[in-house]
């Protein structure tokens, strides 16, 4: 307690020597900093939006990332086991470039440099087992500046030892996962370049013996078997319809009924993937043409001459060849479901007009192509479960209703302190004032008195003190004889007393 008395004395000294103009400063400054303080403690930590920094990286490596991320002072979030580190969607550029500047993340693909710390005395199985390692390293290092690719692939490659015998010879085989980029489908082609860059790249490796699977497991490559191929190819063209319809039928139905939610559309199309050919010859027997025609003539004296006339006609033939593509669409087969809107004045699901539900029919039978002689359509309005949906409202209408209590509250408590610190800050100029103000009083006394002073010098002097000015100027002048004389004096005065 002491101490601090001490202090606040020292404070007080401190303060009583400041001047007017650096009092109010000082006062002025500690205002300013105290109302940014209320500022900055009531404004609330921003919102991070966080997006993906990194993917698909090892334990190791995703230390290593989050350890700099940590010293660095940036937030980040890890997801996927591990795998995934999120940051600050603003920063995600800039930190990678400052990562990669540091070597960040080492992706462990060695590549060809494995051998530049090659050990004397390796044997040959450890230099076949290094190039085999060094050869995926490099193919997955290639494979992953891909642009659909996020991440870094999984190549393994299989390659048997050479045999004398050429039908004893195994081949060579690679089997490569590639972890695609979320909501993405390569197309045939792609696969079939990355299978045919992986095959150029390794000796004896042919690109029918390349495997290549997602993330998912799914395969992208096509089968060995030709009919095995050929049947995945028709199930791929039957499911690409199927969501070509039911894409276009759902872009109709969002329209009319305002929520995707509102509405469920499915579409099961047959496709006829039989090639036919088909030859028509078509006669018209209105149209002939004359081919040939060919005259005799008889002569004779009984019977005189007889013409005999042959004619050949030929009759209008048309011969036509119709050949028929694969994938045609043989049926349609269009299910339609649509939820009942709610009645306002009874608060319950209710049926819609059939006329509109007729507008509804016509429009999706003619978004989808419908033929009545082989086509199926059904349409029905049910009451969907709005359960999900109901929770999902009040969730977020209470989440709204959460930020706004919560912003009425930050806005009030900024309001009162900034309203507490104008307060201080006037109570503070205030006694600055009132101090400034005693301040004059002492100083226009202090004026007063030394003009009093300086009035009474300007007063006449009486004999007395001009005989003191005198003895004071000959003893400032001549302090000698001034000396003389007051000893002088006192040896009288000591003479004096001793006669008496």
């Amino acid at each position: 307690m002491e101490n601090l008395r001490v202090y606040i004395d020292k404070l007080m000294a401190f303060w009583n020597g400041l001047g007017r103009t650096q009092k109010i400063a000082a006062a002025a400054g500690a205002g300013v900093f105290l109302l940014l303080l209320l500022f900055f403690s009531f404004r609330g930590e921003e919102k991070v939006v966080y997006a993906p920094l990194y993917t698909d990286l090892e334990p190791a490596e995703a230390g290593q990332v989050v350890m700099r991320l940590r010293q660095m002072n940036e937030p980040y979030q890890i997801l996927g086991g591990g795998a995934i580190v999120m940051a600050s969607e603003k920063r995600v550029d800039d930190l990678r470039v400052a990562l990669a500047a540091e070597g960040l993340p080492q992706s462990g693909l060695i590549g060809y440099k494995l051998f530049d710390e090659a050990k004397l005395g390796m044997t040959e199985f450890l230099q076949k087992v290094n190039n085999q390692r060094a050869m995926q390293d490099e193919i997955a290092k290639t494979l992953s500046k891909i642009q659909w690719i996020q991440g870094t692939p999984r190549v393994q490659l299989s390659i048997p030892e050479p045999s004398l015998f050429t039908e004893q010879e195994k081949p060579v085989t690679a089997s490569i996962m590639l972890p695609i980029r979320r909501g993405f489908r390569p197309e045939h082609n792609q696969v079939q370049g990355v299978a045919l860059l992986v095959a150029r790249a390794v000796p004896g490796l042919q690109e029918n013996n390349v495997t290549i699977v997602d993330n998912t497991g799914r395969l992208l490559t096509e089968e060995a078997d030709p009919l095995a191929r050929q049947a995945s190819k028709q199930m791929d063209l039957q499911r690409n319809v199927e969501a070509y319809l039911e894409k276009k039928a759902a872009s109709v139905l969002e329209k009319i009924t305002g929520r995707p939610d509102n509405f469920s559309v499915k579409v099961s199309v047959a496709l006829d993937f039989n090639q036919a050919e088909q030859t028509m010859e078509t006669y018209d027997p209105n149209a002939t043409v004359l081919r040939s025609e060919e005259r005799n003539e008889e002569s004779s004296a009984e019977a005189g001459t007889k013409e005999r006339t042959v004619s050949n006609y030929e009759i209008n033939k048309t011969i036509s060849k119709v050949v028929s593509a694969p994938g045609v669409i043989k049926r349609r087969s269009v299910s339609v479901t649509l939820d009942r809107p709610i009645d306002p004045q009874t608060s319950l699901p209710a049926p819609r007009p059939q006329t509109e539900v007729d507008n509804i029919r016509a429009t999706i039978m003619a978004a989808v192509g419908y033929n009545a002689s082989a086509d199926q359509f059904e349409i029905r309005e049910l009451a969907f479960d709005r359960t999900a949906r109901a929770r999902e409202e009040d969730a977020q209408r209470a989440a709204e209703r959460s930020q706004l209590i919560t912003d009425i509250v930050l806005n009030v408590a900024k309001g009162v302190a900034i309203i507490i610190a104008l307060l201080v800050l006037r109570a503070i100029i205030g006694a600055i004032g009132r101090g400034v103000a005693r301040e004059e009083e002492i100083a226009a006394a202090a004026v007063e008195g030394v003009a009093q002073e300086a009035a009474a010098e300007i007063m006449p002097e009486t004999p007395h003190e001009i005989t003191l000015g005198r003895i004071a100027q000959m003893i400032s002048e001549r302090p000698e004889d001034a000396a003389r004389l007051i000893r002088t004096m006192l040896l009288e005065e000591a003479q004096k007393q001793r006669t008496q």
